[in-house]
């Protein structure tokens, strides 16, 4: 059992939408994966472009917490705004933040990163902070109330 806040999970696979010839062989991957807790990039719930659109097909899934995540943020104010927005389309207390200020490489900025999950964990989300592989950083997000840590090229 994987506990996540007061979510408890079959799998501790969490497994993202990004990559996928389609829509459909995502799901597929979904379903066969075991896995009930999905990241999926904000700017994948777009209800004017169905065929883009992650957020309708996801939602069917029974078993299965989608994660918004606050990926292209280059600030915390940015992950903030993402995060709240997540929240609002997915009805998912659960976020990844993510921020890289150079949109060249996915580097994640330590200290907005930080910023912005201490707020978004003082309102109420389930906060899992993409990060480098920092012990001290990762205590510090702990301490500000994250629920785990996700660090640079780890498998989710």
């Amino acid at each position: 059992m994987f506990k996540l806040g007061k979510y408890e999970f079959k799998s501790r696979l969490i497994l993202g939408t990004g990559k996928f010839s389609d829509t459909a062989t995502m799901i597929e991957a979904i379903k066969a994966s075991g896995t009930g807790l999905v990241t999926v990039a904000l700017r994948r719930f777009n209800r004017e472009k169905p065929f883009d659109d992650l957020c309708a097909p996801l939602a069917k899934l029974k078993g299965v917490t989608l994660m918004p995540n606050t990926s292209g943020a280059m600030n915390a104010k940015e992950a903030v705004r993402a995060a709240q927005l997540g929240r609002e389309l997915s009805g998912s207390p659960f976020v990844k933040v993510e921020i890289h200020p150079n949109p060249h490489h996915l580097m994640p900025d330590a200290i907005e990163t930080y910023l912005a999950a201490k707020e978004l964990a003082a309102d109420g989300f389930i906060v899992l902070p993409y990060i480098p592989a920092d012990p001290v950083l990762a205590k510090k997000l702990e301490d500000a109330g994250c629920a785990a840590v996700m660090p640079l090229g780890a498998a989710i």
